[in-house]
């Protein structure tokens, strides 16, 4: 049986299962209770009659809520064609990220610019006196046992000595790229492997901040309404997002999808606007159809 995709792809079918199972529990919670009432009731009512008894327990606590009505995306066969992209794109960026890690760990206001002023580390960091290449070397031995994992299931030799730099970090992400469509469905592998490299990915842009930048949209959201659409300018996977409620709404979509939308919503809007005048237009309308009439009735006579 094919598993649903673990990546953030289901992560809205993975906040309302977790709302049903929440509600499901409350509600059996209320149903063994109000079970519990009712058993109560019909053994005064067989002992001392039912005018003592009273009338009988009335339910409170509504239906049975019924199962999420979400489509989750299927693992192909542990992760889904698109989040398989994603961590490909995750991965690569690792090369590019440690380097801007290295350069901000050394107190420099901005990655890169070496004009800045030289800023306190976080309390965190005060500890280590080089946090980024602290940051380097847990990364490259992470790499490393999943690599001798790998080679471990396919019997082949040991992996070559790399050393503790830079360089080692831009061989060992080589090796797992050429490899990685394979890792990824490996039963062993591919799911913790797949999430560490999101994580680290997430951990280095956040450290970094190279976070893609948020972009609010002008058009309310299709499924709920409100005007709380983003453009995500993710590299690997640029997506528009609702940020109303992501446990009612969360919708998600790709840039094709959007577009398609506003190009239908804004139709729609003209077509309103055409059938139904506003204020300010009618009073002109009004006077235009009454010259046309009189003109009409001018040329009558």
């Amino acid at each position: 049986m094919t598993e649903i995709c673990p990546g953030r792809c289901n992560n809205r079918y993975r906040r309302a299962v977790a709302a049903h199972d929440a509600a499901l529990a409350d509600w059996q919670a209320a149903e063994k209770k109000h079970a519990q009432r009712v058993a109560e009731w019909e053994l005064v009512t067989h002992r001392r009659g039912a005018d003592a008894a009273g009338p009988r327990p009335r339910a409170t606590h509504g239906e049975r809520p019924e199962p999420p009505n979400i489509r989750p995306a299927l693992g192909a066969p542990i992760w889904c064609g698109e989040c398989v992209a994603a961590i490909r794109a995750n991965l690569a960026e690792l090369d590019d990220l440690v380097p801007l890690r290295l350069e901000h760990s050394d107190g420099y206001q901005a990655p890169g610019d070496f004009s800045a002023e030289r800023v306190s580390r976080s309390h965190d960091e005060a500890s280590s006196p080089s946090p980024g290449h602290d940051d380097l070397d847990e990364l490259l031995e992470w790499l490393r046992v999943w690599e001798a994992a790998y080679r471990t299931s396919q019997h082949s030799p040991t992996a070559p000595r790399r050393g503790v730099s830079a360089h080692a970090l831009t061989s060992a992400t080589a090796w797992l790229l050429a490899r990685l469509d394979h890792m990824l469905t490996h039963p062993d592998i591919g799911q913790p492997f797949g999430v560490g490299v999101q994580w680290w990915h997430r951990r280095l842009q956040t450290l970094t901040k190279t976070k893609p930048p948020l972009s609010r949209k002008p058009i309310p959201c299709r499924r709920c309404g409100r005007h709380s659409l983003y453009y995500h300018d993710d590299p690997t996977r640029p997506t528009v997002r609702c940020h109303a409620d992501q446990d009612k709404c969360g919708l998600i979509m790709t840039v094709t999808e959007y577009d398609e939308y506003q190009a239908e919503y804004e139709d729609e809007q003209k077509r309103a606007a055409i059938s139904t005048p506003n204020d300010t237009q009618a009073p002109a309308v009004a006077e235009q159809e009454e010259q046309t009439a009189s003109a009409a009735l001018r040329r009558g006579r």
